[in-house]
């Protein structure tokens, strides 16, 4: 497992905001980043040029051996459903990036997603986004990507997940617009459940109070079905009882 020195990761992006981003000085950079944070894989865009991609190095993804294009095999390997959504996402991070000021290297944009870099090997991989600079309009102009490969730690996850950190004095620190954010991208990701007829009748009445009993009565079915369907109700929302599970209608 890599050493990774907090210490020394953090005053990379110290040195760095001493100077202005620009092509000259960012591949350096790019270079101090990856000793220190060693990612599997980074990229660098300016998302101000028609050719966003300024750099991108490999260092430890495996490819199929006649791999050409590293950026649109991990695309390639993803399930369509789930490329869409991500797709989604990044679309609304970015719309964010362009509506609303983000201090550079001081917000990420994370994203665990599932992906084949080879035929019939699905890997689960953490991507990270990060603004490091922006133009005179305020607008994002060097953009940070590194993508790591995860799944030794905790294998591969079915569900793709988002996260964002906004590090201010050392913490965490979540504005109310990036909270709304990380919630919208949430629920892009949300597994959408799908209920039986019968299922979303009992929802109803629970949602409005009714006991097993009631909910028995006013179906003509018994008590013991009913019970039987808050059970799976609870099962397919993931949650460990009902009143959790009013949480989320």
């Amino acid at each position: 497992m890599n050493e990774y020195n907090l210490e020394s990761l953090l005053s990379v992006f110290i040195d760095l905001n001493k100077d202005e981003v620009n092509e000259d000085n960012i591949i350096d950079w790019v270079n101090q980043y990856a000793e220190i944070s060693k990612p599997d894989f980074l990229m660098i865009m300016n998302v101000k040029s028609l050719s966003p991609v300024v750099y991108f190095k490999n260092y430890n993804l495996e490819f199929s051996e006649n791999s050409t294009d590293y950026i649109q095999d991990i695309l390639d390997g993803m399930e369509p459903s789930q490329k869409q959504k991500i797709i989604s996402a990044d679309s609304k991070v970015v719309d964010f990036a362009y509506e609303n000021y983000i201090e550079p290297l001081k917000c990420t944009y994370y994203l665990r997603f599932n992906t084949s870099l080879i035929p019939n090997k699905k890997s689960s991989f953490i991507r990270s986004v990060t603004v490091l600079s922006r133009c005179e309009d305020d607008k994002p102009h060097f953009i940070l990507s590194c993508i790591d490969d995860v799944t030794n730690l905790n294998g591969t996850h079915e569900e793709t997940q988002v996260d964002i950190k906004n590090y201010v004095d050392g913490k965490n620190v979540l504005s109310d617009d990036l909270k709304t954010l990380k919630k919208e991208l949430d629920n892009i990701f949300e597994p959408k459940i799908i209920l039986t007829k019968r299922e979303r009748q009992i929802l109803k009445l629970i949602s409005e109070g009714y006991t097993s009993s009631q909910i028995a009565n006013s179906l003509n079915i018994s008590i013991a079905t009913v019970n039987t369907h808050r059970q799976n109700l609870i099962r397919k929302n993931n949650v460990t009882n009902t009143a959790a599970l009013l949480n989320i209608i």
